[in-house]
């Protein structure tokens, strides 16, 4: 099984039908397991579909340690539920690690995503960005001059 696919199980289905699922007799406890990005992101949203019974901590490395992003807590009802986080504090990251938590100590995680932020221009981009203004409005004043000169 997968835990990032970008396909949500339906709401309630039971928690051990296509989900990556284990019971904590099986693993050390809490259990945790780490999901590695491709690159460095920054998040502002973060999504976990899961048992519902179970809290799952979610937490981003920062380059240094662990941070917390969002607590994905108990939904009751049965099944997989969708937890989400909203807009949150914007991070950057390139791993994401979650700990199983409490429960049932049956533990299931069917879908993750996490969504990137709107980007923001860099000091050093708004800088080359305001030079280039500049440099486009000498470039027409001048050429005002030039054809007011010969014309």
């Amino acid at each position: 099984m997968t835990l990032v696919d970008g396909v949500f199980a339906p709401e309630g289905q039971q928690w051990n039908n296509g989900s990556y699922w284990w019971d904590e007799t099986q693993t050390v406890s809490p259990f945790q397991t780490i999901l590695t990005l491709d690159a460095s992101y920054k998040i502002d949203r973060v999504v976990l579909q899961a048992d519902d019974n179970d809290d799952y901590k979610i937490e981003y490395w920062d380059g240094a340690a662990w941070q917390a992003a969002f607590w994905a807590g108990v939904t009751g009802g049965y099944g997989l539920t969708t937890r989400d986080s909203g807009i949150i504090s914007s991070f950057t990251t390139d791993q994401f690690r979650f700990t199983a938590l409490n429960g049932d100590e049956y533990y299931a995680m069917s879908e993750f995503q996490a969504f990137a932020a709107p980007g923001v221009p860099e000091p050093a981009s708004w800088a080359m960005m305001l030079a280039g203004f500049g440099l486009a409005g000498a470039a027409m004043r001048g050429r005002k001059r030039a054809t007011a000169s010969f014309g």
